[in-house]
């Protein structure tokens, strides 16, 4: 990902580290205006499997990130939650503690901290759409943990369009939700492909079969 966006975009300067490690954030964080934190264990089963590394990440983590943000006069922190927030798995309740770390740390200092809430972005890392694609180039048919499971699909675009207006248009302690539609995965897949066949497969740990923002 990253030699993705350094042969796009040049002039960005790349650094590798980790949320959990607050030593690090404070040395990069000086000079910035604006963090957009998106950083987060994201997929559901894992964070069920894991709660631990979840908490570490997504809660610790993004204290962490709040806290090096105050220190280093960072002036505006857009953190990016999840549809997830809403329910009651691991991954869910971390972000959730997430969105409650941040409304809570404008108290700390002068930093803004504002959250945006959104579903699944299309074509994104871990994304259905290139799973999908892939079974489609293997020949393969598309599985579904259930016909009946819908999710709230946004485009890139349109992710990248709300980050944006969160950060210049939220005020601090705000989380933005969208007004996102909802789809039947396997529609979606059927857009794909509407000949294949689709193999039901069962619900995987902690998801639901409908999401609420």
């Amino acid at each position: 990902k990253m030699n993705a966006v350094k042969a796009e975009f040049p002039e960005v300067r790349c650094e590798v580290g980790d949320v959990r490690d607050i030593d690090w954030l404070t040395t990069i964080f000086p000079g910035h205006e604006t963090i957009i934190h998106a950083a987060a264990i994201k997929i559901v089963p894992l964070a069920e499997a894991r709660p631990r590394e979840a908490i570490l990440t997504n809660v610790v983590g993004s204290m962490n990130v709040a806290q090096a943000a105050i220190e280093s006069g960072v002036k505006r922190v857009v953190g990016i939650s999840s549809d997830k927030a809403a329910g009651l798995t691991y991954y869910g309740n971390t972000k959730r503690l997430m969105e409650a770390t941040f409304r809570q740390a404008r108290e700390w200092g002068n930093t803004e901290f504002v959250l945006c809430r959104y579903g699944n972005v299309l074509k994104s890392a871990n994304s259905v759409v290139p799973f999908f694609q892939k079974q489609i180039d293997d020949g393969k048919p598309f599985t579904i943990t259930h016909l009946e499971m819908t999710r709230f699909w946004l485009s890139m675009q349109q992710a990248i369009d709300l980050i944006l207006y969160t950060y210049h248009y939220a005020k601090s302690g705000d989380i933005v939700v969208p007004k996102a539609p909802a789809m039947k995965v396997v529609d979606l897949a059927k857009t794909l492909d509407p000949d294949r066949e689709v193999v039901e497969i069962g619900i995987r740990a902690g998801e639901r079969l409908h999401e609420t923002l």
